[in-house]
């Protein structure tokens, strides 16, 4: 399916000028007419060919943070993993072994959890420093969450 305009032809991400382009989706190629919002009746509804086109990042406030952060890190000459997996996958083991078994190494952890501290604690124990961020019903750190998580463990230059 194409994803600016919903026709059948196969499903491919492209980037786009503007309302007016053309591309190829394999065996099908056209151009789409420019969208303009129709005024809204006093009802609240749209015309039948209205259509409002919405174009802008919605995770961009998240970006730039991420930006920063990068930016951040590297003026420390610091190096960060996100590491990711289910929940049993055997991320907080692995962080353990390497803090265990490699202690030559300086790292350091933002751990997230919904809601316990047992990872940080965890990791703690195997002798790496860590700070536990709960996000209550989110499932990951955003990149504001992980600015407090870095500021809070002030690595060190180089770790």
């Amino acid at each position: 399916m194409c994803v600016t305009c919903g026709c059948s032809g196969p499903k491919l991400a492209h980037e786009h000028e503007g309302p007016d382009h053309e591309h190829d989706h394999g065996e099908h190629a056209h151009e789409h007419p420019p969208t303009r919002p129709r005024a809204l009746t006093r009802s609240g509804a749209r015309g039948p060919r209205s259509t409002l086109r919405l174009e802008q990042a919605l995770l961009g406030k998240n970006q730039r943070l991420a930006n920063q952060n990068r930016a951040w890190l590297a003026a420390r000459r610091c190096v960060a993993f996100n590491l990711m997996g289910s929940p049993g996958a055997g991320k907080t083991a692995l962080l353990e072994a390497i803090a265990r078994h490699a202690p030559e190494l300086p790292f350091a952890v933002v751990e997230g959890d919904q809601a316990t501290e047992r990872d940080a604690e965890r990791i703690r124990r195997a002798g790496c420093r860590a700070i536990q961020i709960n996000t209550g019903t989110g499932c990951h750190l955003d990149a504001h969450a992980v600015l407090h998580g870095l500021e809070a463990l002030d690595p060190a230059h180089g770790s």
